[in-house]
């Protein structure tokens, strides 16, 4: 892989400069102007109760939970990612977490992470969750006085650039990026007029908002790129597989599998068997060629490699870039624009992917099936949606075998049918999924660069009079002073 020059930039640091940081955007010149121009903004700690939550060593505690626990994953900016839920019980909150309790109008941060994307993610906890309680990753930002300061616009600062670059300035890596409280409490915020803080909050809503509608767009995109619905609008019929639930086996057919999966394969191969009279099923083998190119990358150790992973959601995504020294794989498989990876253990997940040009001459592990479609009987995109469809995966159930990690063994894979419409209406579909792929990309993308006007906006609005707002942030200061003195009479 050649490195081009541009990627490249060279400064100088006086050696008095040098602090104990070896992060490269504690030294770029734009990030030292920004904390030059924030000098004299007050900081976190002196506007707010800054603390982090806990997770309790005692496992029992998420046992019979309905109290959500949140972690660093759930927190993005300016949303809370609940796909992936955890909850504690009341004991354990009451006990072993009464301190990382979170209420609306607190601001999340997150503040240790794998990555350093991960570094300074902001949102305001939202008042239709009640409370929560968060992990030691997590910065609960509690504001003293939300009379002269609103929450919002704290959520929208810490994810502007002006935010987001000191959490990433002051983080440290020590196993993983972090920061500590002390830290936090140490953020510079400017604090403009109540009229400019709503501006703010409105410009980065208008991003969430267009987030929220495209969102809604591309779930109901997904159902054409990820569900079974293609094949009605194209009238492509699969057999149905689920007819009955309950089935027979007969005593001399048992075997030593005590396994439901194993005799209902039984029972979904005599409903292919008589598929077969009216609908054209042809084994994989017919309408593939399985690629079988390896390569072994320590025999090039300096060069670079692209590694994929192929997702549930199916789709190849770059894994890393890795010299062939440092590859722990004796042998790879070599993959090119076009073909269809199957994973020998995500398949019945829908972990199935064509590679697109971007990663061509990309590799795989041996725990992936490479199929070279023959674009005289079978399109490819055609042939992605089936090995992805409800009926392939109810076929897979039956025949995937081993102990705590199942797989799909090639000669059982080639061997299975699938239906064969008209080339043509195979088009079809392929035309309707392509187009529906295409569209959640733009929407993506819309997201993407309303995120990013919103927080240029913000940046260039804050710094533009960031001085002027020197006098409202004493104010602020004093009033928060006051409410401290008020809470330690308690």
């Amino acid at each position: 892989m050649v490195v081009e020059a541009e990627d490249f930039r060279i400064f100088t640091i006086k050696p008095e400069k040098l602090v104990d940081r070896l992060i490269v955007e504690t030294y770029l010149p734009e990030n030292i102007e920004v904390k030059e121009k924030l000098r004299g903004s007050p900081s976190l700690g002196n506007i707010a109760d800054v603390r982090c939550g806990k997770t309790p060593h005692d496992k029992s505690a998420f046992y019979g939970g309905d109290i959500l626990f949140l972690k660093t994953r759930n927190v993005q900016e300016g949303y809370l990612k609940l796909k992936d839920k955890f909850y504690i019980n009341t004991e354990a909150q009451n006990t072993l977490l009464k301190n990382s309790k979170v209420y609306p109008k607190d601001v999340l941060l997150t503040i240790i992470g794998a990555s350093f994307e991960v570094i300074g993610r902001a949102v305001t906890f939202p008042k239709k969750l009640g409370e929560a309680n968060i992990n030691q990753n997590i910065a609960r930002i509690r504001l003293f006085n939300t009379d002269s300061i609103r929450p919002e616009y704290v959520e929208a600062f810490l994810n502007s650039p002006i935010g987001r670059k000191q959490s990433q300035m002051i983080s440290r890596v020590v196993g993983q990026y972090n920061l500590n409280l002390v830290e936090v409490r140490a953020i510079k915020i400017p604090i403009p007029p109540l009229e400019v803080q709503q501006t703010i909050i409105d410009l980065w809503n208008k991003a969430k908002t267009t987030r929220k509608t495209n969102l809604d767009k591309i779930k109901h995109l997904s159902e054409i790129v990820n569900g079974d619905t293609p094949f009605s609008q194209s009238e492509i019929e699969l057999p149905d597989l689920n007819k009955s639930t309950f089935f027979f086996t007969k005593p001399e057919d048992l075997g030593n599998k005590l396994i439901v999966e194993y005799y209902r394969s039984k029972l979904i191969e005599s409903i292919i068997e008589k598929e077969k009279t009216r609908l054209t099923l042809l084994p994989l083998k017919e309408l593939v060629m399985v690629r079988h190119d390896y390569i072994k990358p320590k025999e090039t150790p300096k060069t670079f490699y692209q590694l994929l992973k192929i997702s549930n959601s199916g789709f190849a995504h770059l894994r890393e870039e890795r010299r062939g020294e440092e590859i722990k794989y004796e042998t790879m498989k070599i993959v090119r624009t076009g073909n269809i990876v199957v994973s020998r253990i995500g398949a019945i997940y829908g972990a199935t992917a064509i590679v697109p040009e971007v990663y061509d001459n990309s590799l795989v592990s041996n725990e992936f099936h490479v199929l070279v479609p023959k674009q005289d009987k079978v399109a490819s995109i055609y042939l992605w949606k089936v090995l992805r469809s409800s009926y392939f995966k109810s076929i897979l159930e039956g025949y995937v075998t081993g102990g705590s990690r199942l797989r799909i063994k090639e000669e059982k894979l080639i061997e299975m049918l699938i239906p064969v419409p008209d080339l043509k209406i195979q088009q079809t579909l392929s035309k309707l999924v392509s187009e529906a792929i295409h569209q959640s990309r733009e929407l993506q993308k819309e997201i993407r660069h309303a995120k990013e006007i919103a927080k240029t906006k913000i940046a260039t609005i804050l710094l533009q009079n960031v001085k002027t707002y020197e006098s409202i942030a004493k104010d602020v200061i004093s009033k928060s002073r006051e409410t401290l003195r008020e809470l330690a009479k308690y």
